[in-house]
């Protein structure tokens, strides 16, 4: 039986930004001044593609529930309340 390592590492960067360099199959997330960096080699297009539409549909589903909330309230609520009378 082969023991492996696992670990949780947590680093806070000052404003990030992300850059994938598709040659590499690489992600780097780095800071603000490019001074501080994490790179993470092995991750294929298709998996940050995936993730991304994943994280895109789930905010999009969000932000819709707001408004749909949002807009639920302005119904029920009093012209005269909203300033339209």
């Amino acid at each position: 039986m082969t023991l492996s390592f696992e670990t949780t590492h947590e680093y806070y960067l000052d404003e990030p930004g992300l850059f994938y360099c598709e040659d590499h199959d690489t992600l780097i997330i780095h800071d603000r001044d490019h001074n501080d960096r994490i790179v993470i080699r092995g991750l294929e297009l298709s998996k940050v593609i995936k993730f991304s539409t994943k994280f895109y549909k789930e905010s999009l589903k969000k932000q819709l529930e707001k408004d749909e909330k949002v807009y639920e309230e302005i119904k029920k609520a009093d012209p005269v309340d909203l300033g339209l009378e």
